[in-house]
């Protein structure tokens, strides 16, 4: 099974959108992190930021959070 059919097979999980819902709050809560970070943890925070965000778009979260209504 290739990578797009089970995120297609997992979409159709109401946990699985919960789970997906905590990556989206990990990913705002190191958004704010950046506004008090010291310069030598930036670049950590922004990786941070960018594996949320790969994984938010790979499952296409929004739809994800409208199809089981979060």
């Amino acid at each position: 099974m290739d990578i797009t059919k089970s995120i297609e097979t997992l979409s159709n999980y109401k946990e699985f959108a919960h789970f997906i819902k905590q990556v989206h709050f990990m990913r705002e809560k190191a958004i704010a992190n950046m506004f008090e970070a010291e310069p030598h943890t930036v670049q950590q925070i922004s990786g941070q930021i960018l594996g949320c965000d790969s994984v938010l778009k790979m499952v296409d979260s929004e739809t994800l959070f409208t199809r089981h209504e979060i």
